[in-house]
Order: structure tokens, then sequence, then C-alpha cells
């Protein structure tokens, strides 16, 4: 049974740019822009196994994206105790290590992150921003501990509802791996962001 999480705060107030025909983002007295991938590494990151709770809102109202397990301490300090924590059932791998490493080393400033819960919902997108971190503030997430973290500054997201694709449209497996998906890219090109969203300062932690 997970711990009662800690309170985050609300600290995400942007305005949600949400067209219920199209489900695109729409502008807000400002001039919209599509999309550029092209030459951009896309990554999918899950926020939650998808089954019984998920914290997509608490990554886009903290302007963050954020991976465990924390506990360990920072990357790569945290590797040897994370893999020789005997306390752990099933233990930790060197796999999930290799994750938490693409996490803190792969992963880059500028980067587009697609955030997804399970295999078919996007709750948002937005680009890195900024160096791999961890922090406290992250220790007990919907009873996860999740310290590592990104910061990211969110481009598009709907009011607490996701984008649905069909099953299995994103992988399963890594937490932290390359979008491959044709249509999720292609959804990608179509979006249109409000300009005002790429140059809006990250909220404070």
């Amino acid at each position: 049974m997970h711990s009662q999480p800690n309170a985050l705060p609300l600290a995400f107030q942007s305005p949600v740019y949400y067209n219920q025909a199209s489900r695109h983002p729409q502008p807000n007295t400002t001039t919209e822009l599509s999309m550029n991938i092209d030459n951009k590494i896309i990554w999918q990151i899950a926020a939650g196994d998808g089954k019984t709770t998920h914290y997509a809102k608490q990554c886009i109202q903290q302007d963050v994206v954020v991976f465990g397990p924390g506990r360990y301490g920072p990357w790569p300090e945290c590797e040897i105790p994370m893999l020789q924590d005997t306390t752990q059932v099933p233990p930790w791998t060197k796999t999930k290590a290799g994750i938490i490493k693409r996490f803190a080393e792969t992963v880059s400033p500028g980067d587009i992150v697609v955030l997804r819960v399970g295999t078919q919902h996007i709750y948002a997108v937005g680009e890195v921003v900024g160096k791999y971190r961890h922090s406290n503030l992250f220790s007990n997430v919907q009873g996860w501990d999740l310290q590592h973290y990104r910061r990211v500054r969110w481009l598009w997201y709907l009011n607490g509802e996701p984008e649905v694709f069909p099953v299995y449209t994103l992988k399963l497996g890594s937490s932290v791996q390359y979008l491959i998906s044709p249509q999720v890219r292609q959804w990608l090109e179509d979006l249109d962001v409000p300009q005002q969203a790429y140059n809006r300062p990250l909220c404070s932690l």
C-alpha cells in the first residue's frame, strides 16, 4: 500500500490552451506556432504505472518530469547503494540503474518530452530546460520516491484530460525511451502552440 503522499503546491499557473472541437491548443491573444520537431530528440517518459494512480498533473503543475527510485541520492552516487540494497524486493537491476543514467545524462536541454501514462494517454508535451537535478521535494509523490528530476517547459497540455491514442501506440518497457511512434510524431507536427508558451518563465520550486 502506498503511503500518503506529501502535498505538492499548485505552482503552475499558466493558462490552459484548450479547444473542445480540435483538442489542440488555441491562441490566447497570441500568435500560434507549429511545433517544430525537425532534428529534435523526442522522449516518451512515463508518469506512473497507468493502473491505479499517476502523477502527470503534478509534473505539469511543477514544470518537471520526475523519476525514481530517488531515495539513494543523486546520480551517479546512487548506483552502488541502490544495487546493493538487500531490503528491496525484487532487487533493483543494472537495467533500472541504466534508465536513471539515461534520464540524468542522455536527456538533454532542448529535447522534447511526451508525458505518457500507459500506452495510449499523453498528458503533456514540453521542452527540457537545464541540467539534471535531485531534490527531496519529490520524495513522496503518490507514494513514489521520485527525487531525480528535470525541468520542463510544458508547451501543450489539456485541462486534466489526456490526448487518447489506440492502445499500444506508446511503447511499454523502459519508463524513459525514445519516441518512435509515427502516429504520435505526426500528431506532434500538427500541434499549434501559442508563442507565449515558448517564452513563459518556469514556476518556482
